[in-house]
This record gives C-alpha cells, sequence and structure tokens, in this order.
C-alpha cells in the first residue's frame, strides 16, 4: 500500500471486491434509480453493466436486444434479472429477448428455488400476497408497479426448471 510496485493476493483480492460492488452499484443505480423520459442506453452499455455483475458468478445474463433501448425498460429488464436472481440460487442462465412487440425473460436451472408466490405478484396477485415481502424481495413489487407505469401487463410463467416472463 505503500506504493512498493508489488501486489500480493491480498490486494487482487480488495481490487476484485471493489469491482463487484461498483458492478452492483451500476446496476442497481439502472434497476432502481429514475429514468427520466426518452433516456435510451445503447446494448453496449448494458452488456457492459451485465457483464461486470455477472463476472466470475454462478449466473449468466444473455442480453439478446439490438440497439439503443428506452432507459425505463432496461430499468424493467433489471428488476426482473433480480427476481430471477431469487429463484437461480444454484445458479443458471437468464436471457433477455425484445421481438419488437414484446419482451421476453428466461431463466433456466435443474434446480429452480421459485416461490410462486412471489411470481403471482408480477401477474397481479391481490395486496394480501404482497403481506410477506422481504425488503429482500422488494423487486417483485417494483417490478410490476414499473409495468404498470409503462402500460404493460407481466405474465410469468413457471416450471420446475424455468421460469418466463412476457412483457
Amino acid at each position: 500500500m505503500a506504493g512498493g510496485g508489488e501486489t500480493g493476493p491480498e490486494i487482487a483480492l480488495i481490487e476484485e471486491s471493489v469491482a463487484n460492488a461498483t458492478a452492483r452499484v451500476r446496476f442497481f443505480r439502472v434497476a432502481f434509480g429514475h429514468a427520466s423520459p426518452g433516456a435510451s442506453m445503447g446494448r453496449p452499455e448494458v452488456e457492459e453493466i451485465l457483464a461486470d455483475l455477472t463476472r466470475g458468478g454462478r449466473i449468466a445474463v444473455d442480453w439478446r436486444v439490438a440497439g439503443d433501448v428506452a432507459r425505463d425498460e432496461v430499468k424493467l429488464a433489471f428488476l426482473l434479472v433480480l427476481c430471477f436472481e431469487s429463484a437461480l440460487a444454484f445458479g443458471g442462465r437468464i436471457e433477455v429477448s425484445h421481438d419488437g412487440s414484446a419482451w421476453h425473460a428466461r431463466a433456466r436451472h435443474d434446480r429452480l428455488r421459485a416461490e410462486p408466490s412471489l411470481w403471482a405478484l408480477l401477474g397481479g396477485a391481490d395486496g394480501a400476497a404482497a403481506v410477506g415481502v422481504t425488503a429482500a424481495q422488494a423487486q417483485f413489487l417494483l417490478a410490476p408497479a414499473e409495468a404498470a407505469r409503462q402500460g404493460r401487463q407481466l405474465r410469468a410463467v413457471l416450471t420446475d426448471q424455468e421460469i418466463v416472463v412476457t412483457w
């Protein structure tokens, strides 16, 4: 730390921790931040944020959306990525795509840990279902609120090995 030029495993670990924290902050700024009207994000920026977020982890995110995208649409997709993370305790793959009219997100793993009551919230389950939601699950309340703000309706379908959300 005195500038001797030598770096050991401790410094490498600190650098890795800082990089991980920076990646989470960038991701959270999009997912939970304000999206100004008309603001957009380019594909390279979105892919960089997702690559930094998942580097060295058990989850991979494949952004299959071409070109620039409105920031509020990326915000909703990122909130859903957080929802998928909660079901991918053992790792897995998340794919996000847009076909011009509808968005699709899919998570896959042999051993999903999805709580059906949380996923029902995305489809507009009644307010009573939200009573047991913890702070760590806030994305399950924020995603449908953001979708409604955008004039979209979320639809989630769960199987033993896959979750598909369309909007």
